[in-house]
């Protein structure tokens, strides 16, 4: 487990570490918010808030006399580039569980319209990987562990691809939750007519 906090580093080199760590962070977020972006299909509001925040501190610091002054808006600036390469990819893994349970809950009310049915276990065993996962991710961001959260949360969303693999699509089920219904109906249909025509020719 990699750490991102290095206490205890000399002076000399801090302003060049977080110029580092300033550039990572851009990468990371830029990337997290067109992963958010091309699969929400919509803005990463928030991240790219974070962003203008972070140019912010940056300007400030161009502006700052001494080199405390400066290394203090950077370590700012760093701060919400850091939010921005982990929330994104924690609000699309979080939007993409709550979706998949929906479907999963189709799943449990459709199953006896499955020969065979989805596979319980490995479902189960999915989503539970995945909300370890998210959890994980989270107390990894409060305690500035960005690039680890980073990658639970990457983690977690190609557990929830595999997820979305197990589970028959949402057309799928109402296809078959239809037919059966249809057959219910033309059966209750049936018989009602043979009543009838029981009825007439008694009568």
């Amino acid at each position: 487990m990699s750490s991102d906090n290095q206490p205890g580093q000399p002076r000399e080199h801090a302003s060049v570490a977080i110029d580092g760590e300033l550039l990572d962070a851009y990468f990371a977020a830029k990337q997290a918010i067109i992963f958010y972006e091309t699969r929400e299909g919509k803005q990463a509001l928030a991240a790219v808030t974070e962003l203008r925040d972070a140019l912010d501190h940056i300007m400030l610091a161009a502006e700052r006399k001494t080199e405390d002054a400066r290394a203090s808006e950077l370590v700012s600036a760093c701060e919400h580039l850091r939010r921005g390469a982990v929330e994104p990819l924690e609000h699309a893994v979080e939007n993409r569980l709550f979706k998949l349970m929906r479907k999963r809950r189709l799943v449990t009310f459709c199953r006896p319209l499955f020969i065979p049915p989805p596979d319980r276990e490995q479902s189960e065993f999915l989503v539970t990987t995945i909300q370890r996962l998210i959890g994980k991710g989270r107390e990894q961001k409060q305690q500035d562990q960005w690039r680890d959260a980073a990658e639970s949360f990457q983690q977690a969303w190609q557990y929830c691809v595999k997820l979305d693999l197990v589970l028959p699509d949402r057309e799928v089920y109402l296809g078959r939750f239809f037919s059966a219904f249809l057959v219910g109906v033309g059966i209750a249909l049936g018989a009602l007519v043979t009543l009838l025509l029981k009825w007439i020719t008694q009568g």
